[in-house]
């Protein structure tokens, strides 16, 4: 690791949209396919209301040097049950007919893809901007990630990342997760993902 920075982690606010937006397509690059030229406004969207897995209400920024260094966006097992049926809809009320079978790949598909069983904490997304990459800020949203799982009442962290980012698999290894399956998705072509996971217990 580079020179740590001093982080500061805080919660997500309404303001932040802009933000929010670079780091789930930089995570998430899939949304754009998915939406199209209706992503940026589908994403508002949903981060500006309560209540869905992709509101700001989930979502927690790092912050160093006065900027915004990078984002996680989390949620424990009953938000999932609570809140998933509620983002497909919002999403089949905003997307365009022909990006209509993509919806539910999109939000957990058949294979396992966006799993969260009864004591998990998942880790949808995370993202760091470049210049803070390797300074401490991914690890303390990660550090705060489980803070939170824990106060939830679960006892694990999951989270899923591409087979062929061995980058990402080594930086959540060095952070105490472990590979526990290997999912497929065929949203942007067949695709090999890790779930990995990480006991708080």
């Amino acid at each position: 690791m580079e020179h740590a920075l001093a982080v500061t982690i805080r919660d997500a606010r309404p303001q932040d949209e802009a933000a929010f937006y670079e780091f789930l397509i930089a995570s998430t690059p899939e949304w754009e396919l998915l939406l199209g030229e209706d992503a940026r406004d589908m994403i508002a969207h949903l981060y500006g209301r309560r209540g869905n897995l992709y509101s700001f209400q989930h979502a927690r920024f790092a912050e160093a040097n006065g900027r915004i260094a990078g984002m996680l966006l989390g949620y424990d097992w009953r938000f999932k049950q609570e809140q998933t049926i509620v983002t497909g809809l919002l999403l089949l009320g905003r997307i365009r007919v022909k990006r209509l079978g993509m919806v539910p790949a999109f939000l957990s598909g058949a294979s396992g893809v966006g799993r969260v069983d009864e004591g998990e904490f998942f880790i949808s997304n995370i993202a760091v901007r470049p210049e803070f990459q390797s300074k401490g800020a991914a690890a303390a949203l990660l550090l705060d990630a489980a803070q939170r799982a824990r106060a939830r009442g679960a006892n694990a962290l999951v989270l899923e990342v591409k087979e062929g980012n061995r980058r990402a698999v080594r930086f959540y290894e060095k952070h105490g997760f472990e590979i526990d399956s290997e999912l497929t998705t065929n949203l942007n072509g067949r695709e090999y993902l890790f779930r990995m996971i990480k006991d708080l217990e």
